[in-house]
């Protein structure tokens, strides 16, 4: 938990982390507030952990109602479920301050510390692609620097076509045509990086309430909050794809899956 938590300080993210014993020995898992357990690009994860969402000894669909759950413990909660009797749910930590104490295991609340955002203090910690998608992570280094641009710019044409066209149309016409054309002042880039901070933390804020009320509320809230993380991801992808220098491939690819697009194809037309 500390090791994300230092790794990802300027974020509002939070996460639970949940350690399970098996005939075999010790499995920890961890979820997050965001999507489908989406981690920021500067979270750096311990060798030790597994995402839970795509933890390889969970069922299928476990995780089905817990897309941007704003109580992380009940979602370990779900996946403690899904995993008995063959694991037993031993001790969990969380970052959110109000979450619900699980009955059983040992509980633990853990604070955001201040400042800056530290990847560098995390010894052997692994990129959230590696840590949650493992095989596309290890396709990334294979692409060839001259093909790395046109790779970076065919996913984030994949990732805007995947985004609501109202949430396209909800950024700055004007902003979007500097984009493409390649023409932003330096200003404009630190005024949509300020907006891409603020989209997080709307996101994070919109999916705060999901899991606490009625069915009902909770469905409108969902609506929100997908629209809010949408949002989120497009930002995100558009920084990825700034002019100068090569696009952040590996940003790019974790971004695409975090958006449902397979990039399994661009990674795979290496140019080598």
């Amino acid at each position: 938990m500390n090791a994300l938590l230092v790794s990802t300080a300027e974020f509002y993210t939070e996460y639970a982390v949940g350690v399970f014993e098996h005939e075999n020995g010790r499995h920890v898992v961890l979820v997050s507030t965001d999507g489908r357990s989406y981690l920021p690009p500067t979270a750096r994860v311990p060798v030790s952990v597994s995402i839970a969402r795509v933890d390889p000894l969970g069922p299928a669909g476990w995780d089905e109602r817990f897309v941007g759950h704003s109580r992380p413990v009940e979602t370990l909660n779900a996946y403690a479920e899904a995993v008995a009797p063959e694991l037993k749910w031993r001790a969990v930590a969380t970052s959110v301050s109000d979450d619900a104490r699980p009955v059983g295991p040992v509980f633990a609340h853990v604070g955001r510390p201040a400042g800056r955002s530290a990847p560098e203090a995390v010894k052997g910690g692994r990129s959230r692609l590696a840590a949650t998608w493992p095989d596309y992570a290890r396709l990334v280094p294979a692409v060839a620097d001259d093909r790395r641009q046109v790779a970076g710019l065919a996913l984030a044409d994949r990732i805007i076509a995947k985004t609501p066209t109202e949430v396209v149309e909800s950024i700055d016409e004007a902003m979007v045509k500097g984009f493409i054309a390649g023409d932003l002042t330096d200003q404009q880039w630190l005024e949509f990086e300020h907006a891409a901070g603020m989209a997080t933390m709307n996101a994070a804020v919109a999916g705060r309430s999901i899991g606490v009320g009625a069915p009902g509320v909770d469905r409108r809230l969902q609506q929100a909050y997908e629209a809010a993380f949408s949002l989120m991801i497009l930002r995100e992808t558009l920084l990825c794809v700034r002019p100068a220098g090569a696009p952040m491939l590996e940003d790019l690819v974790y971004l695409a899956l975090q958006s449902g697009v397979d990039p399994g194809d661009v990674l795979a037309d290496t140019g080598s």
